[in-house]
């Protein structure tokens, strides 16, 4: 079984429910975002770009009555971490100025359906198919007689909101995408091919090469309009 390379939806619910529950303010709120990027470019044999990681990023709110709210980033998700962000914001709202009896008509509880874009195989691309795909795209047109350039990327995104009116919604995305650019070594033809998907086993590396080594050639001799 796969590592998912961000925090699932239902793990980051549990989150957001942990530091509601720390909060002794009238109204709270946190939104969780945790993105996972892995891309590369590679031009002339040499890798001219890469970027590899994560970040994650909590964004808090407390309000005492109808005094101003206090707003917090924190990329903290340990227990402790969310205590002691509770306890900074709950402190530094009573503080503010304003009315502090609540206002405002109750709202129900709701939880939203889940909003997914998600694609298991681009989640598992990320330890490892992305990197055979840098080859399949460069080498065929590299065969071709045409210089070339190459860039794959993969991204996984999951997110959740919580307040404490009990209103509650997560989601989840990945995307995925190559691109790949072929030029003579005399600089007067070039062809451009690329595809995108959810799903990283919906792109063909092999079919993103052939049409940039199709347009490469189909460009030459080019004649202004």
């Amino acid at each position: 079984m796969s590592v998912a390379p961000v925090i699932p939806p239902e793990q980051l619910k549990t989150i957001a429910q942990e530091f509601l529950g720390f909060t002794a303010a009238d109204t709270a709120s946190i939104t969780i975002h945790h993105v996972a990027i892995g891309m590369a470019r590679v031009a002339l044999g040499r890798v001219r770009m890469q970027d590899n990681g994560d970040q994650l990023e909590l964004s808090l709110m407390t309000q005492f009555g109808q005094r101003a709210q206090v707003g917090l980033e924190i990329s903290q998700v340990d227990t402790t971490s969310l205590r002691n962000a509770a306890a900074y914001l709950d402190r530094a709202a009573r503080e503010l100025p304003g009315n502090p009896t609540r206002a405002g008509m109750p709202v129900p509880p709701r939880t939203y359906l889940p909003n997914t874009t998600w694609r298991e195989g681009t989640a598992v691309a990320f330890a490892g198919a992305r990197h055979a795909a840098v080859p399949a795209l460069i080498e065929p047109v590299l065969d071709a007689g045409i210089m070339a350039s190459a860039f794959v990327g993969v991204y996984a995104h999951s997110t959740a909101f919580a307040n404490k009116t009990g209103i509650l919604a997560t989601g989840q995305e990945t995307d995925a995408e190559l691109v790949v650019t072929g030029w003579t070594t005399d600089g007067k033809s070039a062809g451009w091919a690329g595809q995108a998907a959810r799903e990283w086993y919906a792109l063909d590396p092999a079919a993103v090469a052939a049409r940039a080594i199709e347009l490469t050639r189909r460009s030459a001799n080019a004649v202004a309009f």
